[in-house]
């Protein structure tokens, strides 16, 4: 049987847990709205640069 205390501990880590996921997840949320333009950018470019270096189908 769990006592009040090891329950309570057990809590407050899982709540840190969940805290910090959450505030990793805002943090990458931020920086991508930020720099959204450079973003877009660097997109475009790589997925010019793979269409570009794509192998050619043959018929």
């Amino acid at each position: 049987m769990i006592t009040l205390i090891r329950w309570y501990r057990m809590k407050a880590r899982e709540i840190k847990i969940k805290l910090a996921l959450y505030r990793m997840i805002e943090k990458g949320v931020d920086y991508i709205g930020a720099n959204a333009d450079e973003l877009k950018k660097l997109f475009v470019h790589e997925l010019a640069g793979a269409l570009h270096n794509a192998p050619d189908e043959k018929k």
